[in-house]
């Protein structure tokens, strides 16, 4: 019989055309900017994209003897840190640096993620055809491995969706025991082993995949030792060739110690209703939602296997040839257990009654099981045993050729259609490089660089900077080894406030200790400070800057340099003592979208005030407001951004200073003297009741992952109860709240699911009119959007809880 891949040369243009066709569909409109040399467009707003390319400057700069492979000094700087955990894809590496000869980075990056998909497609095909021997159903197949990828939106990072060596394992080890041809044992040995330089995780799933297929030909096989001699080969060829990559990663058992134990302790789950509906689709996203009830804060998109798919697996299951299907089945449901994580979890709602197989194993083998701790990337391995799921059914399905190519037209036609959702990529704007060329101007050499502000991701957009620069830096990203990477970061007063996305000025109290840092920084080479002013966090960090002139400036980005940051300690005097004790007390920082108002009648304010309030109180925001001023244009966006306002002011010049300010949507809620004749008076949003802000809460929860809520305030009004949350501080990371209502019978009667927005205060209605009489209590759970792992913590009272938190108690009459 002809080999396989003899015959994929000729006879087998329809996966040469149309899987390149179902891609391009599928990722639109990512072809159209392949050809796109206008803009810098990437087809994935997800961060990670800024990380994958940063990896193709590090390795290329390694091949030319500039650096280590797996250590770097250019981020982190000075210290550096070992880059064994880094995500390298070596072949997508290879393939960037060899096309950014030739285009843009950004079109060869764009370029590859459709390769990629094609190059999965035409593995899976290999397998599905050796094993159906169809064509058309195995181009089906080919379809299903390419369009129905885990991550339609969000994260295509390289290392996880190169999927193809998996199905090609499947197919070498397939003919390795069942032709007892060692040649095929090593041919899969040397897939499996070449994915360790593709990625850790999809190693990981190609062995699992082949012990769950070996396990099910063991018991008739197994007394042969052609059978043990083919297996013996396959693990002596994969060990061999995957250890150069795994050795840096065990070598410093510090390093090892410290990057398999990062995420040990995180709780995990997936919302299996992502399995059957994605939001996104511009179709059929609104009818899932009606189905479903899925809350309009809710949007299901990560991992979609499509109804198509589903039937055909079905069908299989019904008229398929069950023997041949175990295999796949169990594979399918195996990694589909383990995509669920710790616990079940369904449309918001988690049942964490029993602990799933990833819980258990996680605590059995910490070593594996425990470093997979984003269940969802089980997703990619189910892909390949659901195409073949679908295609034996479609066989079954389709028995005779005439019937089988419109069956296989309309099934291929329907994949299409679930899985047509249109790709919002991100565009760089090209003001936002256009300080480089003037820092490579700069007289002051070797430049190195502090980036800001340090957001959510903004770090990875650094490191994508530094692909431009080729400038060491004090910041970067490194997922597995934090403590490492930032503790040069921690040990520096200026570093680590604007690591914690704070202000930092050169106060009295702190002169020495700001003069030691800004000395140690001087000392360690690093000369220029660029802000990123329209990067996600600047607010925070940016009154670092109030009284140092940048030394390039336009409307995206600013560059300071470092020496002149010694300026703000010129001239120092006492710090002003009226606002000692508001700093100390609860009110100075009530919130995310909470802010200081600094009301002046005078030409300007204090510079000594202005640099005390921004330093203490840069978290809240803060506006300095001169009245002798006709125009205050920061002023009506800085009302609409705001929900809390402490209103500071000289009461003995300004009488009643609401008259003075457009304070119509705010509602004054308490006054303070703080002495030395300023007052302080707090506002609130007039759609929230001032006993939000009550001080001391019995109420008071703080959460593991940073989050804190101050208070809750409720009241009923007619069949609906309304709520009101003020968190004081927010997770890292999108978390949801979901309220849940039980009867006197512990059941659930209600639940209601939003995500938590980037604001103190929060409104949430509850419809009570569907209830029964009687008795109910209504509970809250905090939990991670991407993941649906509940946030733990504890009540002011110091009572610990993991999952739920009893709110309150009502009848209904």
């Amino acid at each position: 019989m002809r080999d396989p891949v003899a015959r994929l040369r000729r006879g087998h243009w329809q996966v040469a055309i149309l899987l390149p066709l179902a891609v391009i569909l599928t990722t639109w409109p990512t072809l159209p900017h392949v050809f796109n040399t206008e803009e810098f467009w990437l087809h994935t707003p997800h961060r990670d994209k800024w990380l994958y390319i940063w990896n193709a400057w590090h390795v290329e700069r390694a091949l030319g003897g500039e650096t280590q492979l797996f250590h770097s000094d250019s981020i982190f700087h000075p210290r550096g840190l070992t880059l064994a955990f880094q995500p390298f894809s070596f072949p997508h590496i290879l393939l960037l640096i060899g096309l950014r000869a030739w285009m843009p980075v950004d079109i060869a990056y764009n370029l590859l993620f459709l390769l990629i998909l094609c190059f999965n497609g035409i593995c899976g095909y290999l397998l599905i055809f050796h094993l159906l021997r169809d064509k058309w159903i195995a181009l089906f197949g080919a379809l299903v491995i390419a369009v129905a990828l885990p991550y339609p939106f969000g994260s295509t990072a390289p290392d996880l969706i190169t999927i193809g060596t998996l199905p090609l394992t499947l197919y070498f080890l397939h003919r390795a025991l069942m032709e007892r041809r060692p040649r095929f044992a090593v041919l899969a040995g040397l897939c499996a082993g070449f994915t360790a330089y593709i990625s850790l995780y999809i190693l990981a799933f190609a062995l699992m995949s082949a012990t769950v297929y070996c396990a099910f030909l063991a018991p008739c096989r197994w007394q042969k030792p052609a059978f043990w001699r083919s297996l013996l080969l396959f693990a002596s060829v994969c060990a061999a060739v995957g250890l150069p990559r795994i050795y840096p990663i065990i070598a410093d058992q510090s390093v090892y110690q410290e990057g398999v134990e990062a995420h040990l302790e995180a709780i995990h789950s997936f919302d299996a209703l992502n399995w059957l509906a994605t939001t996104r689709h511009p179709v059929t996203g609104e009818l899932f939602r009606a189905v479903y009830e899925i809350p309009p804060d809710n949007f299901n998109y990560n991992a979609y296997l499509g109804y198509i798919n589903l039937f055909l697996a079905g069908f299989a299951l019904l008229r398929g040839p069950r023997r041949r299907l175990l295999p796949w089945l169990t594979a399918f449901a195996l990694f589909a257990v383990f995509t669920l994580g710790d616990y079940f979890t369904w449309n918001g709602i988690a049942y964490e009654g029993i602990a799933l197989p990833k819980r258990v194993l996680t605590d059995w083998l910490p070593a594996i099981f425990g470093n997979i701790y984003i269940p969802q990337y089980y997703q990619f391995a189910m892909v390949t045993p659901l195409a073949l799921l679908a295609c034996y059914g479609l066989a079954a399905l389709a028995r005779t050729p005439p019937r089988r190519f419109w069956l296989v037209a309309a099934a291929a036609l329907i994949l299409l259609f679930e899985f047509a959702i249109p790709r919002h990529g991100e565009t760089l704007q090209p003001a936002a490089t256009q300080y480089i060329p003037w820092l490579r101007a700069e007289p002051d050499r070797p430049i190195k660089l502090i980036h800001l502000p340090e957001g959510p991701g903004n770090p990875h957009y650094f490191m994508f900077q530094q692909t431009l620069t080729g400038y060491p830096q004090a910041n970067g990203f490194q997922n597995r080894l934090q403590a490492t990477g930032h503790s040069y970061i921690k040990s520096n007063l200026i570093l680590n406030a604007w690591h914690e996305e704070r202000s930092i000025h050169c106060l009295p109290h702190n002169r020495a200790e700001f003069e030691g840092a800004l000395d140690q920084l001087l000392a360690d080479g690093f000369t220029h400070v660029v802000l990123h002013e329209w990067l996600y966090g600047d607010q925070f960090v940016i009154h670092s800057f109030a009284n140092v002139i940048a030394a390039y400036q336009d409307h995206v980005v600013g560059v300071y340099r470092l020496a002149d940051l010694r300026q703000s300690c010129a001239g120092l005097g006492p710090a002003p003592p009226q606002f000692e004790r508001y700093a100390l007390s609860q009110w100075a920082l009530p919130g995310p979208s909470a802010g200081i108002l600094s009301l002046h009648p005078s030409e300007s304010v204090d510079q000594r005030t202005r640099d005390y309030l921004n330093s203490v109180f840069a978290g809240a925001g803060i506006l300095h407001l001169n009245l002798a001023d006709e125009k205050h244009p920061e002023l009506d966006a800085f009302l609409q951004e705001i929900q809390i306002i402490s209103l500071i002011y000289e009461s003995a010049e300004i009488d009643a200073p609401e008259a003075l300010l457009p304070m119509d949507a705010f509602e004054l809620c308490q006054r303070e003297d703080l002495g030395e004749g300023v007052t302080l008076q707090r506002y609130i949003q007039r759609e929230f009741d001032c006993a939000i802000l009550t001080a001391g809460s019995s109420f008071s929860v703080e959460y593991d992952k940073g989050a804190k809520l101050q208070n809750v305030f409720h009241e009923f009004a007619d069949d609906a109860l309304e709520l009101q949350f003020h968190w004081s501080a927010l997770p890292d990371e999108t978390h949801s709240v979901s309220l849940q209502i039980f009867d006197a019978a512990g059941q659930r009667a209600l639940g209601q699911d939003s995500v938590i927005p980037n604001q103190s205060l929060v409104r949430q209605s509850l419809d009570l009119s569907a209830l029964p009489p009687g008795a109910y209590t209504v509970k809250l759970i905090v939990y991670n959007f991407e993941s649906g792992a509940s946030a733990p913590g504890q009540t002011v009272d110091g009572a610990r809880f993991e999952r739920e938190l009893e709110l309150l108690a009502f009848r209904r009459d």
